[in-house]
Protein backbone atom coordinates (compact mmCIF):
# COMPACT_ATOMS: atom_id res chain seq x y z
CA UNK A 1 0.00 0.00 0.00
CA UNK A 2 1.29 3.43 -0.93
CA UNK A 3 2.05 5.75 1.96
CA UNK A 4 0.07 8.95 2.31
CA UNK A 5 1.92 12.24 2.17
CA UNK A 6 1.43 12.58 5.93
CA UNK A 7 2.95 9.14 6.58
CA UNK A 8 5.87 9.80 4.24
CA UNK A 9 6.53 13.20 5.84
CA UNK A 10 6.37 11.87 9.40
CA UNK A 11 8.72 9.05 8.47
CA UNK A 12 11.24 11.50 7.01
CA UNK A 13 10.97 13.77 10.08
CA UNK A 14 11.46 10.87 12.50
CA UNK A 15 14.18 9.03 10.62
CA UNK A 16 16.23 11.96 9.35
CA UNK A 17 15.25 15.39 10.61
CA UNK A 18 14.96 14.65 14.33
CA UNK A 19 18.27 12.73 14.57
CA UNK A 20 20.22 14.95 12.17
CA UNK A 21 18.68 18.44 12.29
CA UNK A 22 16.30 18.67 15.27
CA UNK A 23 16.40 22.49 15.21
CA UNK A 24 14.53 22.42 11.88
CA UNK A 25 11.65 20.20 12.95
CA UNK A 26 9.23 22.88 14.15
CA UNK A 27 9.80 25.11 11.13
CA UNK A 28 9.34 22.23 8.70
CA UNK A 29 6.22 20.96 10.45
CA UNK A 30 4.73 24.45 10.31
CA UNK A 31 5.51 24.68 6.59
CA UNK A 32 3.99 21.27 5.94
CA UNK A 33 0.83 22.11 7.85
CA UNK A 34 0.64 25.39 5.94
CA UNK A 35 0.92 23.50 2.67
CA UNK A 36 -1.88 21.11 3.63
CA UNK A 37 -4.09 24.05 4.52
CA UNK A 38 -3.40 25.94 1.28
CA UNK A 39 -3.72 22.89 -0.96
CA UNK A 40 -7.09 21.94 0.51
CA UNK A 41 -9.31 23.74 -1.97
CA UNK A 42 -6.41 26.05 -2.86
CA UNK A 43 -7.66 28.85 -0.66
CA UNK A 44 -5.40 31.59 0.67
CA UNK A 45 -4.43 31.72 4.33
CA UNK A 46 -1.85 34.30 5.41
CA UNK A 47 -0.42 32.34 8.34
CA UNK A 48 -0.05 29.17 6.28
CA UNK A 49 1.73 30.96 3.47
CA UNK A 50 4.07 32.78 5.82
CA UNK A 51 5.08 29.49 7.45
CA UNK A 52 6.13 28.10 4.07
CA UNK A 53 7.96 31.29 3.10
CA UNK A 54 10.05 31.07 6.27
CA UNK A 55 11.11 27.55 5.28
CA UNK A 56 12.02 28.25 1.66
CA UNK A 57 13.88 31.43 2.68
CA UNK A 58 16.07 29.51 5.11
CA UNK A 59 19.82 29.22 4.55
CA UNK A 60 19.44 25.55 5.41
CA UNK A 61 19.34 23.66 2.12
CA UNK A 62 17.69 20.72 3.90
CA UNK A 63 14.78 22.89 4.98
CA UNK A 64 14.46 24.88 1.76
CA UNK A 65 14.91 21.89 -0.57
CA UNK A 66 12.14 19.96 1.12
CA UNK A 67 9.76 22.93 1.27
CA UNK A 68 10.02 24.31 -2.27
CA UNK A 69 7.27 22.01 -3.53
CA UNK A 70 4.86 23.45 -0.96
CA UNK A 71 4.99 26.71 -2.91
CA UNK A 72 5.42 25.16 -6.34
CA UNK A 73 2.26 23.06 -6.08
CA UNK A 74 0.07 25.95 -4.89
CA UNK A 75 1.62 28.67 -7.06
CA UNK A 76 -0.58 28.09 -10.15
CA UNK A 77 -3.80 28.29 -8.15
CA UNK A 78 -3.44 31.04 -5.54
CA UNK A 79 -2.84 34.67 -6.53
CA UNK A 80 -1.37 35.60 -3.15
CA UNK A 81 1.24 32.85 -3.46
CA UNK A 82 2.36 34.31 -6.78
CA UNK A 83 2.58 37.76 -5.21
CA UNK A 84 4.72 36.35 -2.42
CA UNK A 85 7.10 34.65 -4.85
CA UNK A 86 7.42 37.91 -6.82
CA UNK A 87 8.40 39.63 -3.58
CA UNK A 88 11.01 36.96 -2.86
CA UNK A 89 12.73 37.83 -6.12
CA UNK A 90 13.29 41.33 -4.73
CA UNK A 91 14.92 40.04 -1.54
CA UNK A 92 18.47 41.24 -0.81
CA UNK A 93 19.61 37.67 -0.10
CA UNK A 94 20.82 35.77 -3.14
CA UNK A 95 19.70 32.36 -1.90
CA UNK A 96 16.15 33.65 -1.42
CA UNK A 97 15.96 34.97 -4.98
CA UNK A 98 17.45 31.69 -6.21
CA UNK A 99 14.80 29.69 -4.35
CA UNK A 100 12.04 31.90 -5.74
CA UNK A 101 12.93 30.69 -9.24
CA UNK A 102 12.99 27.10 -8.02
CA UNK A 103 9.25 27.29 -7.35
CA UNK A 104 8.46 27.66 -11.07
CA UNK A 105 7.26 24.64 -13.04
CA UNK A 106 5.48 23.74 -16.27
CA UNK A 107 2.22 24.14 -14.32
CA UNK A 108 2.88 27.79 -13.47
CA UNK A 109 1.15 30.45 -15.56
CA UNK A 110 3.48 31.22 -18.46
CA UNK A 111 3.06 35.00 -18.13
CA UNK A 112 4.14 34.77 -14.50
CA UNK A 113 7.12 32.54 -15.28
CA UNK A 114 8.14 34.88 -18.09
CA UNK A 115 8.06 37.86 -15.74
CA UNK A 116 10.15 36.19 -13.04
CA UNK A 117 12.67 34.55 -15.34
CA UNK A 118 13.18 37.81 -17.24
CA UNK A 119 14.09 39.43 -13.93
CA UNK A 120 16.21 36.42 -13.01
CA UNK A 121 18.29 36.83 -16.17
CA UNK A 122 19.07 40.39 -15.01
CA UNK A 123 19.72 39.49 -11.36
CA UNK A 124 22.77 41.02 -9.61
CA UNK A 125 24.05 37.49 -8.85
CA UNK A 126 25.59 35.52 -11.71
CA UNK A 127 24.43 32.32 -10.00
CA UNK A 128 20.81 33.43 -10.22
CA UNK A 129 21.28 34.47 -13.85
CA UNK A 130 22.72 31.03 -14.66
CA UNK A 131 19.85 29.31 -12.90
CA UNK A 132 17.24 31.45 -14.64
CA UNK A 133 18.55 30.24 -18.00
CA UNK A 134 18.37 26.64 -16.80
CA UNK A 135 14.79 26.91 -15.52
CA UNK A 136 13.73 28.64 -18.75
CA UNK A 137 14.89 25.57 -20.68
CA UNK A 138 13.50 23.03 -18.23
CA UNK A 139 9.96 24.44 -18.27
CA UNK A 140 10.15 25.00 -22.05
CA UNK A 141 9.27 28.69 -21.87
CA UNK A 142 9.63 29.43 -25.59
CA UNK A 143 8.54 33.04 -25.12
CA UNK A 144 11.74 33.84 -23.24
CA UNK A 145 14.18 32.86 -26.00
CA UNK A 146 14.61 36.45 -27.34
CA UNK A 147 15.26 37.62 -23.77
CA UNK A 148 17.83 34.86 -23.26
CA UNK A 149 19.55 35.89 -26.49
CA UNK A 150 19.81 39.47 -25.24
CA UNK A 151 20.98 38.33 -21.81
CA UNK A 152 23.72 36.24 -23.42
CA UNK A 153 25.00 39.20 -25.45
CA UNK A 154 25.05 41.46 -22.39
CA UNK A 155 26.50 38.95 -19.92
CA UNK A 156 29.97 39.82 -18.58
CA UNK A 157 30.58 37.00 -16.13
CA UNK A 158 32.36 34.12 -17.93
CA UNK A 159 30.62 31.37 -15.94
CA UNK A 160 27.17 32.85 -16.44
CA UNK A 161 27.84 33.53 -20.13
CA UNK A 162 28.87 29.90 -20.71
CA UNK A 163 25.81 28.56 -18.89
CA UNK A 164 23.35 30.91 -20.58
CA UNK A 165 24.81 29.99 -23.98
CA UNK A 166 24.53 26.29 -23.15
CA UNK A 167 20.88 26.49 -22.09
CA UNK A 168 19.96 28.86 -24.92
CA UNK A 169 21.50 26.63 -27.59
CA UNK A 170 19.96 23.46 -26.17
CA UNK A 171 16.58 25.14 -25.90
CA UNK A 172 16.53 27.11 -29.14
CA UNK A 173 18.58 24.84 -31.41
CA UNK A 174 18.37 21.46 -29.70
CA UNK A 175 22.13 21.01 -29.45
CA UNK A 176 25.28 22.65 -28.12
CA UNK A 177 29.01 21.88 -28.29
CA UNK A 178 30.59 22.25 -24.86
CA UNK A 179 33.36 20.62 -22.87
CA UNK A 180 32.27 18.64 -19.81
CA UNK A 181 33.11 20.76 -16.77
CA UNK A 182 35.00 22.98 -19.26
CA UNK A 183 37.72 20.34 -19.53
CA UNK A 184 38.65 17.50 -21.89
CA UNK A 185 37.45 17.02 -25.43
CA UNK A 186 34.36 18.89 -26.65
CA UNK A 187 31.07 17.04 -26.43
CA UNK A 188 28.00 17.41 -28.59
CA UNK A 189 25.09 17.88 -26.22
CA UNK A 190 21.67 17.01 -27.66
CA UNK A 191 18.38 17.95 -26.01
CA UNK A 192 15.75 15.25 -26.52
CA UNK A 193 13.07 16.79 -24.32
CA UNK A 194 11.64 14.48 -21.67
CA UNK A 195 14.54 12.04 -22.09
CA UNK A 196 16.98 14.74 -21.06
CA UNK A 197 20.30 15.88 -22.47
CA UNK A 198 22.82 13.51 -24.03
CA UNK A 199 26.54 14.34 -24.15
CA UNK A 200 28.35 12.59 -27.00
CA UNK A 201 32.04 12.50 -27.95
CA UNK A 202 32.59 14.18 -31.30
CA UNK A 203 33.88 11.11 -33.09
CA UNK A 204 33.07 9.49 -36.42
CA UNK A 205 32.05 6.31 -34.64
CA UNK A 206 29.29 8.16 -32.77
CA UNK A 207 27.53 9.43 -35.90
CA UNK A 208 24.95 6.57 -36.01
CA UNK A 209 23.99 7.28 -32.38
CA UNK A 210 23.64 11.00 -33.14
CA UNK A 211 21.40 10.25 -36.13
CA UNK A 212 19.09 8.17 -33.91
CA UNK A 213 18.70 11.10 -31.52
CA UNK A 214 17.90 13.71 -34.17
CA UNK A 215 14.13 13.00 -34.46
CA UNK A 216 13.77 13.34 -30.69
CA UNK A 217 15.82 16.53 -30.77
CA UNK A 218 13.44 18.11 -33.29
CA UNK A 219 10.42 17.11 -31.18
CA UNK A 220 11.91 18.31 -27.88
CA UNK A 221 9.58 21.27 -27.33
CA UNK A 222 6.34 19.54 -28.21
CA UNK A 223 3.86 19.30 -25.34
Amino acid sequence: MLKSIDEYTEEWINEYLIPQRPELVDTYRAAFEGYKHLSKGFTYDKESLEAILVAISSKSSVLADNSIRFISETLPYIHEVREAVSNLLEDKRMHVRFNALRTLSVETQREFSLKLLSLGLQDPSYKVRKFASYISRIIKLVEIIPIMEKAYKLEKNPKAKTEIRYNLRLFRDGYCIKRFNNQGIPLLWINTGDEGVHGIDIKITKIPYVIKLLPKMFKRNES
